[in-house]
Parts: C-alpha cells; structure tokens; sequence
C-alpha cells in the first residue's frame, strides 16, 4: 500500500483516495459508507496535522452513529476526538 506522502514523509492533503470515496458516496444514503468515508478523513487530518479536520469528520461520525444505534463507530469517533482536542504533536519518520 502507498501512503499519500512524498519522499520527505511530507503528507498531502487530502489523500487521492479519500476525494475518490467522498465523490462515490455523493447522493447515496448509505450511512455504513458515509462513515467510513469521515473515518478516513479524521485519520487523514492526523497525518497532515489538521486537529480542525479531524474534529469536524469525528464529530459528524459521532452524531451519525448515534442516530443509526452504532456503539463501536461510536466509540471509534470518539476515541479519535480525544487526540483532536489536545496539543499538536509533530511526527518523525522511523530512523530519521
């Protein structure tokens, strides 16, 4: 699998494939699907620093999980909200 990273380990924003599943899901009420798509996008935010993004896609996974009943994507939104709402950390290359 390629990460969506340069040769510095610089990550671009958004990934190809994260913009390729948000246009699929355009127009679908698939909401399995919905939520995957803001679960890439939360993990994305991560990788490029963007604690914004990962709150606005945790946040809208978290409320779409509680309408459907949906504890463990719950649980998952929430624990990626945790980290977005602490301080900044910076991340190195393994070895560099």
């Amino acid at each position: 699998m390629r990460l969506p990273c340069d040769d510095g380990h610089q990550f671009h924003r958004p990934s190809s494939t994260t913009v390729e599943a948000e246009a699929a899901m355009t127009g679908l009420d698939y909401p399995p699907g919905t939520v995957a798509v803001l679960q890439a996008r939360s993990l994305n935010g991560f990788f490029v620093s963007d604690l914004a993004a990962v709150t606005a896609a945790a946040t809208e996974g978290a409320r779409l999980a509680r309408e459907a009943g949906d504890l463990y994507v719950l649980m998952i939104m929430l624990m990626n909200l945790g980290p977005s709402r602490s301080s900044p950390v910076t991340w190195t290359a393994p070895g560099r």
